[in-house]
């Protein structure tokens, strides 16, 4: 079955042509049509409406209605002979008469046309080839003339709301409206169908999605659900049944799987030698449930693009698909691209494929206090520590101590070495003056840098932040709602440190 959807979305509008007429009495007689010139629409006492000219295309039939308005008193009668002509061509396809007694101001005669074998005029594009003649015999001069089987076939008119694209199992809707063009009344109770044609030629098959009918304001609402053998290209096909038979809209369109996918990896950065471990999630939109037993191909790029992998797998009930990929342990260095693509979804994800040495210690600052005011001292002390766990000791430390503001503004260096214990303690003064920072209620920050190089010659650095309030009491006070709203009453949060 099939939806429309929400998406990303553009509306087709197209136009559905079908005729309103009238049906009529059947006659074997026939007089053929005037050879004169030009038309003759009106003569004393009797006249043609041709803008009341209507004709209904039926299978095999063309049934003509021919509108005559009586001028003089007493009655009128004679026949009415129609023929059907294409354009440019002398020669009839279909013809018919009928016989006509009129005693008031108006008659409508009904004139059944035969048409010729293999003449179908289902199509509306082409009733603008066909020419109707009528000729009017009766007690007073004749009347003649021509009609344009166009423009006698009264054409309703129809548009339809509809996305170009259905995602698959989300229903969605499509919405029909329909009307008669010349009086702009609905056309209600029009029986729907609507289906999905697949393929071309004589191959091509309907897949039916919907059966309704107009309501009585000319509308209908479909609710359509595609499921997943719709997948790919098609054309939407929606028929309307008319008074005049059968008509058709179509537009093209495409069902989609839409599916979103999340890739992870185990870590962000790689050595050559060391196996990356891929993990991709699949979540079918707009319910974001598990896209289950979907196939996911990898594909991986290496640090100058070139595709080194490309492999195939599933999802589990889960919605979860994993892959290992090993590293050769002379490579191309840099960032590698891991694609991961779903149906026609592709997402993307880069890893760092670099040599690189694990640091060998840690470092940690412990400080006196963790808020300072401007002039105060500060206390601090580094430990250094291998992983191992020995102490880092005769360590070369190296610290900075910065303000930040618009930038860094450094105010105090210090070098010392750490002891036996791997421990370094310090003091510095803060400045009396520091740039206030918004965020922090208008108090500042302070930037400790630490660089320690052991007696091997291997690095560590790390930095802390620092905070230095404002006065000895902040208070931060914000409305529920987020903003004031001046008459309202609300709660306020309070906070002080």
């Amino acid at each position: 079955m099939i939806r429309v959807g929400h998406s990303t979305r553009r509306w087709l509008i197209m136009g559905l042509a079908g005729a309103l007429t009238l049906s009529g009495c059947d006659s074997n007689e026939r007089v053929p049509p005037t050879d004169g010139p030009g038309d003759n629409p009106v003569t004393a006492g009797l006249r043609v409406d041709e803008a009341g000219i209507a004709a209904i295309p039926r299978e095999g039939a063309l049934d003509v209605t021919v509108l005559l308005r009586r001028a003089g008193a007493g009655q009128a009668t004679g026949r009415v002979a129609v023929t059907l002509e294409r354009l440019g061509e002398a020669v009839a396809v279909a013809e018919g008469d009928a016989p006509f007694t009129t005693d008031g101001d108006t008659a409508r005669v009904q004139v059944p046309l035969t048409l010729a074998d293999g003449l179908d005029l289902s199509d509306p594009s082409g009733l603008a080839n066909y020419v109707i003649r009528y000729r009017v015999a009766w007690d007073g001069a004749p009347l003649w003339g021509r009609r344009s089987l166009f423009a006698a076939v009264k054409l309703a008119e129809a548009q339809l709301l509809s996305s170009d694209t259905f995602q698959v199992d989300v229903p969605a809707f499509v919405r029909l409206m329909t009307r008669d063009p010349q009086t702009g009344e609905a056309l209600g109770d029009l029986p729907v169908t609507v289906g999905l044609a697949r393929g071309e030629g004589d191959a091509a098959e309907l897949v039916p999605l919907f059966e309704g009918r107009t309501d009585a304001f000319g509308q209908l609402s479909a609710s359509l659900t595609a499921g997943e053998a719709l997948v790919g290209g098609g054309e939407l096909v929606v028929r309307v049944e008319t008074p005049t038979g059968a008509q058709e809209m179509r537009a093209q369109v495409a069902v989609q799987r839409a599916t979103k996918v999340l890739i992870t990896t185990d870590k962000p950065l790689y050595q050559p030698g060391q196996t990356i471990h891929l993990r991709a999630l699949a979540l079918r939109r707009p319910n974001l449930g598990p896209d289950a037993g979907a196939t996911v191909v990898w594909e991986i790029f290496d640090g100058k693009d070139n595709k080194v992998e490309r492999v195939e797998s599933r999802s589990d009930d889960f919605g979860v698909s994993s892959v290992d990929f090993k590293l050769a342990s002379e490579v191309n260095m840099g960032r590698y691209r891991v694609v991961a693509t779903v149906g026609e979804t592709v997402t993307e994800k880069t890893v760092t494929v670099e040599r690189y040495a694990l640091p060998k210690f840690d470092l940690d600052v412990d400080l006196d206090r963790a808020v300072y005011f401007a002039g105060d001292r500060l206390v601090g002390t580094v430990r250094a520590r291998y992983f191992f766990g020995q102490p880092v000791a005769g360590g070369t430390v190296s610290l900075s101590a910065s303000t930040l503001d618009a930038g860094e503004t450094v105010f105090a260096n210090l070098q010392g070495a750490t002891n036996d214990e791997g421990l370094y303690q310090f003091e510095l003064q803060i400045p009396s003056y520091l740039v206030g920072q918004p965020l922090e209620q208008g108090g500042g920050l302070i930037n400790l840098a630490l660089e320690i190089t052991d007696t091997a010659g291997q690095s560590r650095t790390a930095s802390q932040i620092v905070r230095v309030a404002r006065g000895p009491l902040e208070i931060a006070v914000v409305p529920e709602s987020g903003s004031y709203v001046p008459g309202v009453a609300q709660k306020l949060l309070l906070r002080t440190v």
